[in-house]
């Protein structure tokens, strides 16, 4: 969630919003990409479940575009998911659960 809010955010227009669909594990996401989130001035509006017959189910996520997103985002192309908007000291955990293990 984070790379698409870096990625999409600042082609929203304001008051727009960036509808995404995630998976079961959307909350997660939307608790990482937070920091990125507000520095790129999106707002989450809300989390919308829904269940395709025969899977676990996924999310609806509607993001709002509050405040004007600074003139230096979206990065160049690869940045954003070499080095993700994270709040300083936390940690990203990938596939594996371990940070540096792809």
């Amino acid at each position: 969630m984070t790379v698409l809010a870096e990625l999409a955010i600042p082609f929203v227009a304001m008051s727009g919003h960036l509808i995404a669909l995630k998976g079961g594990s959307a909350g997660v996401e939307i608790a990482e990409a937070s920091y990125a989130l507000e520095l790129l001035g999106g707002a989450l509006e809300r989390v919308i479940p829904y269940r395709f017959p025969g899977e676990n189910g996924r999310n609806v996520v509607s993001i709002k575009k509050v405040t004007p997103t600074p003139e230096n985002y979206p990065r160049r192309s690869g940045i954003p998911a070499k080095r993700p908007l994270l709040e300083k000291g936390a940690c990203r955990n990938n596939a594996y659960g371990v940070e540096g293990v792809e």
